[in-house]
Formats: C-alpha cells, sequence, structure tokens
C-alpha cells in the first residue's frame, strides 16, 4: 500500500506540472513599464523596468546605438527580472534601450525607448609636489581601501639605487589635483617602527583587508639577487616585521606577482623570474589568523607557460585570479615569443585559457587593474618587443561572461609610453592611478596619472 500511494502521488504530480507549465503559457505576457536608463560609469549603464506579468520565460533587452534607428537585442534577464546591466559600451555615449517579456506565445509590446549616455574617459595628471624626490621603477604600490590611500615601496632609480622607501598618497578626495590646494600634502612618507624595511625591487605586494596589513614577497635585493622572504607591515601600527611561515615556499624569485583572495583570506602568486629561467609555479600563502602564516601548492592542472613581467588581478566576484601576457625569453634565448594569451584560476577549477576575440599584441611590463565597477580587467603600457617598443594603449577585457578585449580611447594627453610601472584601482571612487616606470631607454617617470572609470 506504501507504494502504491507514492506511485499515485507521482501520477499526480506529472499530471500537475505540464499543466501549470501549460497555464503560465497559455496567453502573452503583459509588457513590462517604467522603464528607466542610468549610466553609471564610463562603460555601463543600468537598466530597471517594473515587471507586470506573472508568465514570462525572460525579458528581452533591445539596445539602439543609432538613436532609435535600428535596435539589436544585445541581452536577457530571467522571468522577474526588474534590472539589468549592459556592459562594455564606449564612454560618452548615447545609448537608447527598450525591452519586452517573452513567453512560448511571443514577444509582449515594448516598455522604453529610454536613453542614457556614458561618461566621458579622460586621463589627468595628478601633483607630485612632496613625494618620491626620485622617479621609481619596478616598485610596488597597493590601495588601501581603510584609509583611502596609495600605499607606494621600494622599486630602483636610475642609477641601480635600490630602495626601502615607504609613502603614501592620499585619495580620500574625489578630484586629483583637488579643485583648491589640500590643508595637507598628498603625499607623506611615514615613520615606521619594528625591522628595518627590506631594500627591493621587482617584488610583489597585497593589501590584506581583513588584518589592515600590506604583505610583501620576494623580488631583488640591492645586489640584485632574487629573494623569497616575506615581510609584514601593520598599517595600524605602521611595524614591520618579517613573520614564521610554514610550508615549502616559493623558490627565490622576482618579477612574478601576486593577488589578495578576500573571501579565502589569502595571496596568490604566479610566475617570475629566478634569475636563469621564467618560472611557471603556483603558490597560496595563507593569511588566516586560525593558522600561521603558511604556504601549499595546491594542483591547479596544465596552465601558463612560465613567465615574468606580466599583469595579474583578482576578479572577487567570480573569486578567480586573472593573468595577461608577460615574458618568457628575457634571459634566455630558448625559441619562444613574448606571451599575449590570458588565463583563469578559481578555487573550483584549474586553469582555463579565456579565448577573448581580439585584444592587445604581445607585451610585458605592463599594468593591470580589476574594475569591480564594469566588471573588467584593464591593462596599461608595456614594452611590445625587447628592443624595446613601448606603448600606452589601454585596454579593457570584459569579465561578465563575454570576455571580449576593447581597446580605449580616452581624451586628454595620455601618459608617454612606458614600462615597469605600478597602478592600482581606487575602488571608492571608481578609478585607476598610474605611479611611475620606465621608457626603457633613458627616462624614468616620477608622475601621478588618474583616469575615472
Amino acid at each position: 500500500m506504501k507504494y502504491a500511494a507514492r506511485g499515485a502521488a507521482l501520477l499526480l504530480l506529472s499530471l500537475i506540472v505540464p499543466a501549470c507549465i501549460q497555464n503560465r503559457s497559455s496567453t502573452l505576457a503583459l509588457a513590462p513599464t517604467t522603464l528607466t536608463a542610468a549610466a553609471v560609469s564610463t562603460g555601463r549603464i543600468e537598466l530597471s523596468w517594473v515587471d507586470q506579468s506573472t508568465n514570462e520565460f525572460e525579458f528581452r533587452i533591445e539596445r539602439s546605438d543609432d538613436g532609435g534607428t535600428t535596435y539589436t537585442q544585445v541581452g536577457a534577464a530571467p522571468m522577474n527580472a526588474q534590472t539589468y546591466s549592459d556592459l562594455g559600451l564606449s564612454s560618452g555615449t548615447s545609448y537608447l534601450y527598450r525591452v519586452r517579456a517573452w513567453n512560448s506565445k511571443g514577444n509582449s509590446d515594448f516598455a522604453g525607448p529610454a536613453g542614457a549616455t556614458t561618461a566621458a574617459l579622460a586621463w589627468a595628471p595628478g601633483p607630485m609636489t612632496g613625494g618620491p624626490a626620485v622617479s621609481r621603477i619596478n616598485h610596488s604600490a597597493v590601495f588601501d581601501s581603510l584609509q583611502r590611500r596609495m600605499i607606494v615601496f621600494g622599486g630602483i632609480d636610475d642609477f641601480l639605487n635600490v630602495y626601502n622607501e615607504l609613502w603614501f598618497f592620499d585619495l580620500s578626495g574625489a578630484s586629483i589635483p583637488p579643485p583648491s590646494p589640500p590643508s595637507s600634502p598628498l603625499w607623506k612618507q611615514p615613520t615606521t617602527t619594528g625591522i628595518v624595511a627590506p631594500l627591493r625591487m621587482a617584488h610583489s605586494a597585497v593589501f590584506d583587508l581583513g588584518h589592515n596589513r600590506m604583505v610583501l614577497f620576494g623580488g631583488l635585493d640591492d645586489s640584485f639577487v632574487q629573494r623569497n622572504e616575506v615581510f609584514v607591515l601593520d598599517l595600524d601600527t605602521l611595524t614591520w616585521s618579517q613573520p614564521a611561515v610554514t610550508g615549502t615556499p616559493p623558490t627565490p624569485r622576482g618579477f612574478h606577482t601576486a593577488v589578495y583572495d578576500a573571501a579565502n583570506e589569502q595571496m596568490i602568486v604566479f610566475g617570475g623570474s629566478d634569475g636563469t629561467f621564467e618560472l611557471s609555479g603556483l603558490y597560496v600563502l595563507s593569511l588566516s589568523d586560525a593558522t600561521p602564516f603558511a604556504w601549499s601548492t595546491p594542483a591547479a592542472g596544465s596552465g601558463p607557460i612560465g613567465r615574468e613581467q606580466h599583469a595579474a588581478v583578482y576578479d572577487s566576484l567570480r573569486q578567480r585570479m586573472v593573468l595577461f601576457g608577460g615574458l618568457d625569453n628575457n634571459i634566455i634565448s630558448d625559441g619562444s615569443v613574448l606571451n599575449k594569451d590570458a588565463w583563469s584560476l578559481s578555487p573550483a577549477a584549474p586553469w582555463i585559457p579565456i579565448g577573448a576575440v581580439g585584444g592587445p599584441g604581445v607585451r610585458f611590463g605592463h599594468s593591470g587593474v580589476y574594475d569591480a565597477t564594469n566588471q573588467r580587467m584593464l591593462i596599461f603600457g608595456g614594452d611590445t618587443t625587447t628592443l624595446p617598443t613601448l606603448t600606452s594603449e589601454l585596454w579593457s577585457l570584459r569579465l561578465d561572461g563575454a570576455e571580449t578585449w576593447s581597446l580605449l580611447s580616452p581624451s586628454g594627453t595620455p601618459p608617454l609610453p612606458r614600462y615597469a610601472h605600478t597602478a592600482i584601482y581606487d575602488s571608492i571612487f571608481n578609478r585607476m592611478i598610474l605611479y611611475g616606470g620606465w621608457d626603457g631607454l633613458t627616462v624614468s617617470f616620477n608622475e601621478i596619472w588618474v583616469i575615472q572609470l
């Protein structure tokens, strides 16, 4: 009897579910109403509408790039949705949108049109008064989101002097330079305690948000010897320390990358050079309070060829590291070429090549940031040959699933072509900040550049 009752219940359910589906699509869906469009950045427009239907399967979003003459479907939103983000747009451009509901009976009438114009994308030089006295190359820079400042450490100058200087650049204001002289200098060189900070160039650094500290790894010392120590700067007390670290550390290296994974409280290190060979090793440094600092080497499958002077960012929305480009024949002539490939790595999956269409040519020594507002990786500058041949191009790689490259064309005078500079993403005011770098021949740079995203 027990099994007969269960069978009857399943039979009844099988009759009810198709009826529900049939009823849901037996009539045309009602059209949405009150469509609005708002530009929130240089490359993103947010749409919203009121869902008037109870039987739509999805909403179809159409966009016109020519003032309403022609429309093309650019996306879809699931049933019951009332918002949509349109990404990858051109800066300073007007768009029109219309939205309709769809089910198996067809399309509803449109809501809209509604229009918006993306913000302009423009380069602006920042002030240098009171900053480092000499230019910096192969230094590190991180964004301290708690104190709203850029932290610059170490690097090398034109005369091959390696530094351990620490500098703060104030980013608390929405305008750089500010509309009037600030009450205190934007650049500050703080006094620190604890151990003497290491002389370093071509090292990596991350801002550990959960513990309000900066964590440094590797790089070259003032004798140009590759190192693999970890150093910590406590930003509450401005105290330097060298923590005890368990596990097998990465081999000594420089010109690698490191990203910070806040969700898992860890720093992820990839690649670099040991002075003879380019490296492909992947290492993870645990920064959790639950255990001491500890190195591990996760299995990640077959991934990028060994490289140095590439760019890597952390896509926090999808919890993955994304890297692009780099050099794999700088030290030895191994018959290989510069790289122009992109890869992603997440805790749930091994290395995955990103087969994005188009994109920059080969390059190394470029900078990269994760633009959270527009869900993209931005690449600036770099060297495109070993001659050198430098560029000041700004490229965007969409990371929202489309994964397409776009060459951006900001207005204003761009920074001069450079490499071995740094770039940080200011998540408070949605902007990218460049500092320093070198033209590969005779000129190094001691300047700030800002671009509002």
